[in-house]
């Protein structure tokens, strides 16, 4: 082989390559130009869709701002009213603790006073029943002891009296005083 030819093939070979570049390059530029028509079409879509939308969001906005410019002098005062009566609340809260500790604790110091009281009476009564008891159970004794020797000489006296054997004692027998028996 020959530098020409050489040349020539290299040169034939680049030429070739350079064709298919030529080629991809023109299939790349026909998608974009297709992607770019397909993209004009749907942002005309889109376009038709959003701007009314937009147009109506305006106008929405615009109502509602002047909405909010109307009710926002209403909305202070409503809250100022609120934060108002959470302050009178919270001190009606805290007097209601205050008044109801404090009748919590006159109830209990009623409750120790009348378990006092009680203890006291229950402690008296106790006393009392001791002492009536005692009061009781000596004459009682006497009584039941006074009756049971009453129902004892009674009975006494109701049993038929014993016959008593009389035996003879010798009149000759001397006595003897020394005997021990």
């Amino acid at each position: 082989m020959t530098t020409e030819t050489f040349h020539l093939t290299v040169v034939i070979i680049a030429g070739v390559i350079l064709l298919m570049q030529l080629a991809v390059l023109s299939a790349i530029l026909l998608g974009v130009v297709k992607l770019s028509r397909t993209a004009r079409e749907k942002t005309s879509e889109l376009s038709g869709t959003i701007m009314p939308v937009l147009n109506s969001s305006r106008e929405l906005l615009t109502s509602v701002n002047s909405l909010i410019a109307k009710i926002e002098p209403r909305l202070d005062a409503a809250a100022t009213d609120l934060a108002t009566i959470t302050r009178s609340a919270q001190a009606q809260a805290v007097r209601f603790e205050s008044t109801a500790n404090d009748l919590q604790q006159r109830v209990h110091l009623q409750a120790v006073r009348i378990d006092g009281m009680a203890t006291s009476v229950l402690d008296s009564v106790d006393y009392a029943s001791r002492k009536v008891t005692d009061a009781v159970r000596g004459p009682a004794r006497r009584v039941s002891g006074a009756i049971a020797a009453v129902s004892a000489f009674v009975d006494t006296l109701m049993k038929p009296a014993p016959r008593r054997v009389v035996t003879p004692t010798p009149a000759s027998a001397p006595v003897d005083k020394d005997v021990v028996v």
